[in-house]
């Protein structure tokens, strides 16, 4: 185990350069093209048929499931859309998230699924916040430090 005082100055440095470098070449650059192309599939699917009757018809037919993890698997359309959002959420997209946030607050009111209506509004409220606060810009270099 380390501990605190086993790091040196010059490891701490190069653990911050890594951490820094990762972040800025691998990181972000794959959370941005995963949130592009999820949000491609996620058009595709929306623009449907099957999606406009869900709408149309409040959800009411079909299978019904008993809970909220049988009706949106990890795979689901709705499930990756959150994801998506989230992730914007993260790199700080709050326009984008705020729409997609409220977009799944509409599907899971369709679908009589309350509690993640309630946790789709509850994150397009904190986007829509964000929205209105001065976005502070980091040059490449800097580390946000507390």
């Amino acid at each position: 185990m380390i501990t605190v005082g086993s790091l040196n100055e010059a490891d701490i440095q190069r653990t911050r350069d890594f951490t820094r470098e990762f972040m800025l070449k691998n990181l972000i650059p794959d959370m941005e093209r995963s949130i592009k192309t999820t949000h491609d599939q996620m058009q595709t699917e929306r623009k449907g048929f099957s999606h406009k009757w869900k709408l149309w018809m409040g959800g009411k037919f079909g299978k019904e499931e008993n809970s909220d993890e049988e009706r949106y698997p990890p795979a689901s359309v709705e499930q990756q859309q959150r994801k998506m959002a989230d992730w914007a959420m993260m790199l700080g997209d709050w326009q984008f998230a705020f729409t997609h946030f409220k977009q799944l607050a509409d599907v899971f009111r369709a679908d009589g699924a309350v509690l993640h209506r309630v946790h789709a509004l509850h994150s397009a409220a904190v986007a829509l916040l964000c929205i209105s606060v001065p976005p502070v810009t980091l040059s490449q270099g800097q580390l946000v430090t507390t």
